[in-house]
């Protein structure tokens, strides 16, 4: 079956067992507006996984995809949403920047 998010996708923690449906992904959640990896979900096509929440605040949280198999280590799945992480802020700096310049 084929994901229908890929690698470094940003999925709302909303609605979990909608979202990731018929999935098997391994994600990395984080407290929206932070860059702080707070949690590793794994899901597999066969389960449903449920709603997750910032155990402080109650806040949902939002998801990284970091791979299309839920059997990758923690520490690969860490490192691989600190690259995604760094890449999509260096990609946000890059657009403001071109948008300053054009302005």
């Amino acid at each position: 079956m084929n994901s229908k998010y890929e690698i470094g996708d940003v999925v709302s923690g909303s609605n979990l067992t909608q979202n990731f449906k018929n999935q098997t992904l391994t994600l990395i959640g984080y407290k929206r507006g932070s860059d702080e990896p707070l949690v590793i979900l794994r899901c597999h096509e066969s389960d449903s996984p449920t709603l997750l929440a910032d155990v402080d605040t109650g806040d949902t949280l939002d998801f990284v995809v970091v791979s299309h198999s839920d059997m990758i280590s923690i520490p690969e799945a860490r490192a691989k949403f600190g690259n995604l992480w760094h890449n999509k802020k260096s990609a946000r700096l890059t657009s403001t920047e071109k948008m300053t310049r054009a302005a």
